[in-house]
């Protein structure tokens, strides 16, 4: 697995149960093709965040004071805002969320029953459905399960890739374009939030591996699918320019001879044909030698 459990306590030492997050967290990753270093660190670093570095998942406790109301939403503060802060957390939510994001009226008990859950505080009849869709599970008829841990992170994982499509911000490297990927998400962006956000993503950036690699026990870093890895099909493609530039070369004079061509011209031809593959091969080999390095080299 790209991530084990080890990996999840490195960086976050108060993660809940390292072993269901650490399992989570790696479907997610590669249902939704989270793959690169960037992006793996990114999503983590999102995460982290909104569950107290994987400590728990909740779902919007609504207990709002009327200050507090005001402030989350001034348009709505008045008379009736306080009345339901008054009436407790579930007769608010069914009043503040009611009419939007797919939900019913007030009376539907919409609001409540999807107020925002799981890692990304996801919120609204209309995106838990479109969030279940994306993960193949019936969010809308059991929005509960949210907050398991293997569906806030398959959900999370949507958000991200499909939803939003911030991994290109992930992906760049960039702790601006990781702010942007994060505000993307609708997260609170407050100057602690954004703090922690960076905090984690750095940690984890010293830790976690891309797609296709694995760290051994002995500390090392191996890509476990040499043959079938990016880098390495990139460099196999020269090398199989070079490889038939080299038989051409060798078989050129045999073949023109053969067809009536001076030996002697043939000669020559052949060999600068050979000369020319044998140079790609060499050069497409240490192509090929240099990147798996720089790759090894930066996961490590």
């Amino acid at each position: 697995m790209a991530l084990t459990k080890d990996d999840l306590v490195k960086i976050f030492p108060g993660v809940g149960d390292p072993d269901i997050w650490a399992a989570a967290i790696n479907a997610a990753w590669e249902h939704f093709g989270i793959t690169s270093k960037n992006a793996r660190a990114g999503y983590l670093g999102i995460c982290a965040n909104e569950t107290g570095a994987f400590r728990e998942v909740r779902r919007e406790n609504m207990n709002y004071s009327y200050q507090r109301a005001a402030a989350v939403w001034p348009r709505k503060a008045g008379g009736t805002m306080q009345d339901r802060c008054a009436k407790g957390p579930q007769a608010f939510a069914n009043w503040v969320y009611a009419g939007i994001i797919g939900n019913g009226d007030e009376t539907s008990g919409d609001g409540w029953r999807y107020r925002g859950g799981g890692i990304i505080q996801l919120t609204g009849r209309a995106n838990y459905r479109a969030a279940g869709k994306g993960v193949g599970i019936d969010l809308e008829a059991s929005p509960e399960s949210v907050t398991d841990p293997a569906t806030s992170a398959a959900v999370a994982a949507w958000f991200m890739a499909r939803y939003v499509n911030i991994l290109p911000l992930l992906d760049s490297g960039s702790e601006d374009d990781f702010l942007a990927g994060a505000r993307k998400v609708g997260l609170p962006a407050d100057e602690h939030a954004t703090q922690r956000r960076l905090d984690y993503r750095r940690k984890a950036l010293e830790v976690v591996l891309p797609a296709g690699v694995e760290r051994r026990d002995d500390g090392n870093v191996v890509i476990k699918d040499l043959r079938n890895s990016t880098i390495i099909k990139d460099s196999n493609k020269g090398l199989s320019v070079g490889s038939v530039a080299a038989t051409a070369g060798a078989a050129a004079p045999v073949i023109t001879a053969a067809a009536g061509m001076d030996w002697k011209l043939a000669a020559v031809l052949g060999v600068v044909v050979l000369l020319a593959g044998a140079g790609a091969l060499y050069y497409f080999t240490k192509v090929k030698r240099a990147r798996r390095q720089m790759f090894i080299d930066n996961v490590a």
